[in-house]
This record gives C-alpha cells, structure tokens and sequence, in this order.
C-alpha cells in the first residue's frame, strides 16, 4: 500500500506497510466476490459506497454506468454576468422548457437547461462547447440523473479468429532466431513473453502445416492455433444483498481459529470460505436474525492486538431482470418473454367524469399477544391512559379525576398512564372520554395496553449509557471507561463504541455505579442495532 516500511498515518489511523484488502480469487472459489479500491473508483461522497468495479470472477464484473439525460444540459465555468448571452443561446437553439442559475462549489456558476427536443440539446453542446465568454471557455456537459449497473462478461469470440495466426509455447531459453528458423514464409513475429510467440502466415494452409509439437535443443515447443480475441457483454443488473451471508474485510492478522470462535457465539455456521491472501471472509448462517447479529456485533472490533478493526458487510449478489423473477419466485417463462398481467375491466366514464376515491381506513397497530398472570390483568383493568392535554402539569393532570390514584407515570408531553386504586374510580374516569377543556384542548381516556418488556441485547461493541450529568465530558467518559473509541450524545445519555466486546462487557457490569460526581446512579447495557 506504501512503498516505505515505516507505518503511515492515514486518516487518523495507523495502517501498516503493504497493506492490500482485497485479492485476487480463484476459479475454483464458491463465493466469487471481490470489492476492488481500483485506478477507476470515483471520489464519491464519503468513503463507503459502491465504487466503479466489482470483480465477481476471473471474467466476470460489474461497472457503474453513469446515466445522462437526452435534453437536459449544463454549461460550467462561466460568471454569473454571462446569464442573458447564455439565455438568448439557448432560446436561438430550440424550446427552452426550464433555465436554472446556481453558484458552484468552487467557483463561477452553472447553468441548466432542459430543452423540450433532445436534438436541440445534442445541437446546443456541439455548438456551445469550448465557446469563449471573454476570458472565459465555457464547457458544456448532459445533466447526470443517476448510474445503472452493468454485468460484464469476458468471452471468447468465436467469429472473429484469425486461422493465419499461430501460437508457440514453451520457448523459455531460445532466442528469437532459433524460434524463425523453425518457420518459412510467415509475415509477422511478436513475442510478448518470454515463454511463448505469436506468429503470422500468409494463408491458413501454411499455419496449420506447422501445427504440433517438436524438440528445439533442450525444449518441448507447442505450437497451436491462436485462440479466439476477448468480447465483452454488458447486461443491466441490480445489486441485491443476501441476508444471511457476510463479507469481512480486514482480516490479514487474525487466525482461523479466533475467526470461526468469534463467529460461531452468534449462531450456527452453514459455509466458512477464506481467500488465498487471507483478507477476505466470507461467511454463511442459517439464518438472517443470525447474520444480522454478528453484523452488529463484530463491526468496527478489534479480536488481536495486532488486528485492524474488522469491516462487516452483507454479501452482494447481482441479478437481471430476468434473474430477479426467478430469485423471487416469479412464473415467467425460460426465454425472457414476460407474461403479461391480467387487467380488470374498467367501467367507461360518461362525461370524462372522475370515479370518487374511496376513503382509506387506517388500520389499527397490531401489538403482539402478551402473557400476563391474574395479578397483572387486575391492575391494568383499573389502568387509563390519558391523553390531549399538551402544556398540562401533574397536578392539574390529576385534578381532572376524583378517584384515588395509586400510580402516575407521564409518558410524554400531552399523555400520561394513571393507576386507580379500584375499578369503579376507573370506570367514572373512562366517562369523561371527549370531554372537551377549551376550545384547543379535549381529553381523551382509553384503555391502557400492557407494557411489552424488550429482550436485551445481545453482547456487541456498543453501549448504551443514561443518566449523564450535564457536566460530564467526552474526556471523562473515555478516563472512567477502558477502550471506549467513539461516543454519540444525546441530552443526557450517550452511546459509546467500544474497541473489542470485552471492553463493552467491563462497562455493563458497571450497571447502577456513582461513577462520577452527582448523586445519580448510571444505566448502562448493551445497544440495540441501528436501525436502517
């Protein structure tokens, strides 16, 4: 990765000498994935995402092909004075259905123009292009839209071989007139290697005359038939993630072993396989809940001393449209031909009068069934939830009911969740449904649904701490807590990224310590997954 041997600094982290994530696989390899960080990549927003090529086999990648539009252009590296040329340009060319002025990220501004023909577009940027603005040279490109992706396919063209064109192996050690003087009337010799030759007769009669195998001093030479030129195919796919399959990168310096340990804590493993440089894994489980687990968990973690901290990615497959079909169960027929769907009858309008839409119904949250034991169901019949009343204090919430009232909890702003000590004082307070306080406020009372009680996570990198004092900084977080890399606030909780899971399960087991100053004593678990 660096020519030195010394380590480097790069982007904050120490990245050692000679440092390649992604190698070369073989044909005999069952997942034939590879992500490269090749010459082509863009310099895309941020540093993740998809890059321009994605070798999947030893013939077989996929490109990024950028989109353009037909009608649309952009005019870039003139000043914002040159606006009424610009215009009276396009107008001269053809329709000018939308004109658009923005200051550019460095300097100058950029035009946009949709043209309502695409040959006037195509005309504008022919005659536009490299047209000089005083000291300026405008350049005018397509607007891009997006990019669509493209599966391309190395094989061999059969068509196009030349019969007049031989090849010679096994030439290691002889010169190139010892390999002429095996040969007459030929009309071209290349050698590209040392090991082998590329020779060229005048008629297909001459150059399969020579074909076979002879002795030339010490070595065996080949001679046969070139083979076909490469012919590449390029069909349009997309990129669908499997959800059971995982690809970790930057592994070079953990183990097996440490590897399939690590693994293995979160579920059962279907298939191991490893590339020939070691830096790349790929892993499959049974099941998605599985891989979605250890993607949590083992993202960003260090399992050496000597390791890099390990990326987690779900494993990416590529289908057409066709492959799509058959990847989701779709009847469709062999030869690409889609069925056409069925269409219901449409009745016909009189008048060109549009059909009233029908009223959509919400449908009602559909909350999972709850066991609860005779005592719980006891409690939560004489259980209300109250709500509406927004800019409300405790007291005034509690003045609205005459019944006792053994528990309180406020749930947000405008609704709380009250406790009766019986079930008649429940009851009288399930009468004042809708009654109306002013004329912004009403009460609502509804019957309270039982607290469904979340599993904990499972053990991973990431913590979630609440109860932080207002004066606590990042500093004394990363002073009371070992390996903690990364924190996230929010009001007074955070969420802290630990460097290995051990770390993270050294700060759980701190659950309910003082640990700093004020009184409060601080929640600590493990983090749920992000969301996405």
């Amino acid at each position: 990765f660096f020519p030195s041997n010394k380590k480097k600094k790069f982007f904050g982290r120490t990245l050692k000498p000679n440092l390649q994530e992604f190698t070369e696989m073989s044909d005999e390899q069952s997942l034939p994935q590879q992500r490269g960080r090749g010459r082509g990549r863009g310099r895309g927003r941020g540093r993740g995402g998809f890059g321009r090529k994605v070798r999947i086999s030893r013939n077989v990648s996929v490109v990024s092909d950028t989109k353009y539009s037909d009608n649309t252009v952009v005019v870039l590296h003139l000043s914002a004075d040159e606006e009424g040329a610009i215009r009276n340009d396009a107008n001269s060319t053809g329709n000018v259905v939308n004109f658009h002025s923005a200051p550019t990220r460095f300097s100058g501004h950029k035009f946009e123009i949709e043209f309502e023909n695409a040959d006037d577009a195509t005309t504008f940027l022919d005659n536009m292009n490299n047209k000089k603005f005083g000291d300026d040279e405008a350049r005018v490109v397509r607007k891009r839209i997006g990019y669509v992706l493209k599966r391309v396919t190395r094989v061999r063209d059969e068509d196009n071989i030349d019969s007049c064109a031989i090849f010679v192996g096994g030439v290691d050690g002889l010169t190139d007139e010892q390999i002429k003087e095996q040969f007459n009337d030929f009309t071209d010799f290349k050698r590209p290697r040392t090991h082998f030759a590329l020779v060229t007769f005048a008629s297909s009669e001459a150059a399969s005359a020579v074909l076979g195998e002879r002795t030339v001093g010490d070595n065996e030479i080949k001679i046969e038939m070139q083979r076909a030129p490469w012919r590449e195919e390029a069909e349009e796919v997309r990129r669908v993630n499997a959800p059971n399959k995982l690809t970790l990168l930057r592994i070079r310096e953990v183990p097996d072993e440490v590897l399939t340990d690590n693994l293995k804590k979160y579920g059962e493993i279907v298939d191991f396989h490893r590339t020939r440089g070691n830096t790349v894994a790929f892993v499959e489980y049974k099941s998605s809940k599985e891989a979605r687990d250890a993607k949590h968990a083992l993202e960003g973690v260090k399992l050496t001393d000597d390791a890099l901290t390990m990326r987690v990615e779900f494993y990416s497959n590529y289908f057409t449209t066709e492959e799509m079909a058959a990847h989701r169960g779709s009847e469709r027929k062999s030869d690409g031909e889609g069925q056409k769907r069925e269409r219901k009858e449409r009745k016909p309008r009189e008048n060109n009068a549009k059909e009233p839409r029908e009223k959509r119904v919400r449908k009602p949250r559909a909350y999972p069934d709850v066991v609860l034991s005779d005592e719980e169901k006891e409690v939560l019949s004489r259980t209300l939830f109250v709500r509406g009343l927004r800019d409300t204090t405790d007291n005034d919430f509690k003045g609205f009911f005459t019944g006792a009232i053994e528990n309180f909890v406020r749930v947000s702003i405008g609704s709380v969740r009250i406790t009766f000590k019986t079930v008649d004082e429940a009851n009288k307070a399930r009468e004042q449904n809708g009654t109306i306080i002013s004329d912004d406020k009403q009460l609502f009372v509804e019957d309270a649904r039982p607290i469904i009680k979340r599993e904990p996570a499972t053990p991973n990198a990431r913590v979630f701490m609440k109860g932080i004092p207002r004066s606590v900084t990042r500093d004394d977080i990363i002073a009371k807590f070992e390996g903690a890399s990364r924190i996230f606030f929010r009001f007074r909780s955070a969420i802290v990224v630990f460097d290995t899971v051990d770390h993270a399960q050294e700060a759980v087991n701190k659950n309910g310590e003082k640990l700093f100053e004020e009184e409060e004593a601080l929640r600590i678990e493990f983090a749920y997954p992000r969301r996405r």
